[in-house]
């Protein structure tokens, strides 16, 4: 074959230009069969040999119908020679078969030509298996991943932006469970239609568009105007070019949760009992700060080691086996334990250990609440020891019959277990009388023990003291050598002398007594006539006259925890109080008087608590022997 001429226009040759038509035939990706008017193969190319499973030059005199059996032949029309060939057809799928029986599918264009050696079909064929298969992945891709989005558990929409609108175009099953199926009925709506403002989901599902990114934050909701707002956490992520996917997971039970265990936790951490918590072989996970302090170990120096590091080598072997044996079947441990401190102090504890099972039942961990009882012990022991030192002093404030004529009852009540207040009664060696009133300073044992040493004091030196100043002499003496600084004691002592209807008394300190007399005239009172006993070696005093005694007269003695009683206004329940309550009762016997006078004293100092003990005496004078 030669070349076009190099001179004027390039005239191709026939030979050349069939080389080049076989050429193109050759390079198309379809395969192309032509056929002559009775359907035999003339030429086809290698893409079509390939696709039918034939070597070259196979198909050449072949019948087309043989390719594609499928009960709807091509039928062949043949045009006169120059006639224009018509279009070429529309595709159609077929099913071709290949040499070795398989089939795949196809799709068949085909038209009509004019050659030399007359009519011609020419065939198209696309093999469409591979394109099939894509679409049939793509298919259940698209499937798999609506079920996945409708099954997905998170209430979740999809919006798309239109013309500056945001409208809702699918939902999730959990979205509809979520709204009563009323999102159904908005699909189509606007976003403000669908979230009216103000609404944090919307105002995210805008900004998320606007950013072109992904977006999360938590926010409060009410689905509905009657529903409790719930705490929502709203995921949106933007999907390019105008799809904005929200995310929305109900977190109100888990923030409920979250706060609970936080609770939870600080109270653990707070309280004032010793927490650890072990694994099941016993390791310490953790400790609270109330373990450090009662032990003395510190969090690090615990963790990762076991209860031994409080073993005070008290308890025998046997008693941790025994524990252990308990909490491995799954049984709380409670008992009394010595534990060992870090720097070897001993001390008694309530220990109670539980064993924590995860939800199949199996023991995980054990959680051991420690209580020091060394505090508590010795409380209980000094409450023993009170318990026993306020029976001894009942048995104390329980005067003597002051003997006939006379009508004594008096009654004290403690700020504490046990009284620096006491009363009594004490017969001189002159056959007198002698009615006691005391109040040691302070409260609690120390002033008991120092009100039963003045008690006995004062009874010894009666049997060979008859003069009030005289004995109070006595008794500051000793008292003064034995008391310190902190302590000392008001007294007032009188004695009644019946042969000769007199009184006469000393006063060291203590509140003023009173002297009721059977007619009009005012009370007297019986004011202190020295210092407290205990503070100075000597007891500078002052002498006062005897006063008359009359049948019909009754005297009042009392301690400042009933003068002092103060109301809720701060005002003090006073003397004036305490004598009007004896006048108005004075026809009923003593003790009635002394219980009203107690009982209406402790009653205006309601609601303070008590601060100082109260202590009343009353002696009503009937008759003389």
């Amino acid at each position: 074959m030669e070349p076009p001429s190099a001179g004027g226009s390039p005239k191709p040759t026939a030979a050349w230009s069939v080389a080049v038509g076989d050429a193109v035939l050759e390079a198309l990706a379809e395969g192309v069969i032509v056929a002559d008017e009775r359907g035999t193969i003339r030429h086809a190319n290698a893409r079509a040999e390939g696709l039918f499973g034939f070597r070259a030059g196979e198909l050449n005199g072949r019948a087309v119908e043989t390719l594609w059996p499928t009960g709807d032949p091509i039928v062949l029309q043949h045009s006169p020679i120059g006639d224009p060939p018509p279009a070429m057809d529309l595709p159609r799928r077929l099913s071709g078969r290949r040499q070795d029986g398989s089939t795949f599918p196809l799709e068949l264009r085909c038209s009509r030509v004019g050659s030399p050696d007359g009519p011609r079909t020419l065939f198209l064929i696309t093999d469409v298996s591979e394109h099939d298969e894509a679409q049939s992945a793509m298919w259940t891709l698209t499937s798999r991943y609506q079920a996945q989005f409708k099954g997905f558990p998170l209430p979740s929409t999809v919006w798309q932006h239109r013309d500056g609108e945001f409208i809702l175009i699918d939902f999730n099953d959990a979205a509809e469970a979520l709204s009563d199926g009323e999102i159904r009925r908005l699909l189509g709506s606007r976003l403000r239609e669908v979230l009216p403002p103000p609404s944090e989901i919307a105002d995210a599902i805008v900004r998320c568009h606007g950013r072109r990114t992904t977006l999360s934050q938590e926010v409060s909701f009410r689905l509905r105007k009657d529903a409790a707002p719930k705490e929502l956490f709203v995921t949106c992520t933007f999907i390019a070019p105008d799809i904005v996917l929200s995310h929305i997971e109900d977190i109100t039970r888990r923030r409920h949760h979250e706060r609970e265990v936080l609770k939870l936790s600080s109270a653990v951490e707070q309280t004032a009992d010793s927490v650890m918590i072990t694994d099941f072989q016993g390791v310490i996970e953790y400790v609270n700060p109330a373990f450090e302090a009662t032990t003395g170990f510190s969090r690090l120096e615990a963790l990762g080691r076991t209860p031994r590091l409080l073993k005070s080598g008290v308890h025998p072997p046997a008693f941790y086996d025994e524990v252990w044996s308990t909490l491995r079947e799954g049984l709380t441990f409670r008992g009394t334990l010595i534990n060992r401190k870090k720097d070897g102090e001993i001390y008694l504890c309530g220990q109670t250990i539980t064993p924590m099972k995860d939800p199949s039942g199996r023991i995980t961990h054990f959680v051991s609440v420690i209580k020091d009882l060394t505090e508590t012990r010795k409380r209980q022991e000094q409450e023993f020891q009170m318990g026993v030192a306020r029976e001894i002093q009942e048995r104390l404030c329980r005067p003597a019959d002051p003997g006939p004529g006379l009508d004594l009852a008096g009654a004290t009540f403690p700020a504490v277990a046990v009284n620096g207040d006491f009363y009594d009664v004490v017969r001189f060696a002159d056959a007198s009388v002698g009615i006691v009133i005391a109040d040691v300073c302070g409260h609690g044992l120390g002033a008991a023990l120092v009100m039963t040493q003045t008690r006995a004091l004062l009874r010894a030196f009666s049997e060979t003291e008859s003069d009030p100043a005289a004995l109070l002499f006595r008794l500051n003496r000793t008292l003064a050598a034995d008391l310190d600084d902190k302590h000392y004691v008001t007294l007032l002592l009188i004695r009644i002398d019946a042969a000769r209807r007199r009184l006469d008394y000393a006063n060291a300190g203590h509140p003023a007594a009173y002297l009721l007399h059977a007619g009009a005239a005012p009370p007297t009172r019986l004011d202190s006539t020295s210092i407290p006993l205990g503070i100075l070696g000597e007891l500078p005093s002052e002498s006062r006259p005897p006063l008359p005694l009359e049948p019909g007269d009754a005297l009042l003695l009392l301690t400042d925890g009933v003068l002092e009683a103060s109301g809720a206004d701060g005002e003090e329940f006073g003397a004036e109080r305490a004598l009007a309550v004896v006048d108005r009762l004075r026809g009923e016997p003593a003790a009635a008087i002394v219980d009203s006078l107690c009982t209406e004293a402790r009653a205006f100092g309601h609601p303070h608590p008590q601060t100082d003990d109260i202590t009343a005496l009353v002696c009503k004078v009937s008759s003389f022997a």
